[in-house]
């Protein structure tokens, strides 16, 4: 997996940090060893699609990025989308504030990073390197425990999914966030929430550096069940460590999904 487009090998990425080990770990498995991973991104797009200079293009990033959806490429090597929407809201780290969220589970590992190498994702990936200004890609795991189901439902039912992804700075608390997020479901479920699916995290393919712990979805009936939670878990003591950005480092998006094969199955 490389950064070098001209090497015939992948697609170049201009909008984070690839982790190349991680990489490397997925496209070394072995057979017996290797299974599905979800991918779960995060995505912040430029003002104005970036397509070059000698480009006369005058779309968004947001555009760019629907033309980008390489939906025939991912049906090819068996992997399907299975999580798609809009950030209506957000808190926790504001460093960034996110566009939009979705989650591919690929059949293998060995096959997400073997996506890179073809052709027809290349002429589809021209799209998203002119729209993304920037992106965490999060390769993660259903929490043992969690039945996954099968992830074919095409139950669009409305409603507002909350996504966050947490991470451990000090290498130490991720048990105590976990602990954390157990006692926010009490506030959660008082306002209508259900839990979806958790995920534990292996890596970070694409981001900035940082390796995240943990990724939750929650769906609300509502925006407004979701503020009215995050008001209460904010105030509650046993979620503290939320308030600690030294503990925690998180972003909790609230998503309006147009396709949620994650919490409706």
């Amino acid at each position: 997996m490389t950064n070098d487009a001209a090497s015939g090998r992948g697609v170049a990425h201009t909008y984070g940090k690839l982790d190349r080990e991680y990489g490397m770990r997925m496209f070394t498995m072995a057979p017996e060893d290797d299974g599905p991973v979800f991918m779960v991104n995060y995505m912040k797009y430029k003002e104005v699609a970036d397509y070059g200079a000698d480009s006369d293009e005058k779309v968004s990033g947001r555009e760019a990025d629907d033309r980008y959806a390489p939906v025939d490429v991912l049906a090819r090597i068996g992997a399907q989308v299975v999580f798609h929407g809009d950030v209506l809201d957000q808190r926790g780290n504001t460093d960034t504030r996110w566009d939009r969220i979705g989650v591919v589970r690929y059949a293998t590992h060995r096959s997400f990073v073997e996506m890179e190498r073809r052709d027809d994702f290349k002429e589809k990936h021209v799209h998203k390197a002119a729209g993304m200004d920037r992106t965490f890609v999060i390769g993660c795991q259903p929490r043992a425990g969690v039945e996954p189901g099968d992830y074919r439902s095409d139950d669009k039912g409305r409603g507002v999914v909350a996504v966050g992804a947490h991470r451990s700075p000090d290498g130490s608390s991720l048990g105590a966030i976990v602990a954390a997020l157990e006692s926010a479901r009490a506030h959660a479920a008082t306002h209508g929430a259900s839990t979806g699916q958790w995920f534990d995290c292996e890596g970070t393919i694409m981001g900035d550096g940082r390796a995240f712990g943990i990724v939750t979805f929650d769906r609300y009936p509502d925006l407004e069940s979701w503020r009215r939670a995050r008001a209460a878990i904010d105030a509650d003591p046993a979620c503290a460590v939320f308030a600690d950005p030294a503990r925690c480092d998180f972003y909790n998006v609230a998503v309006e999904p147009a396709l949620d094969r994650i919490t409706r199955r």
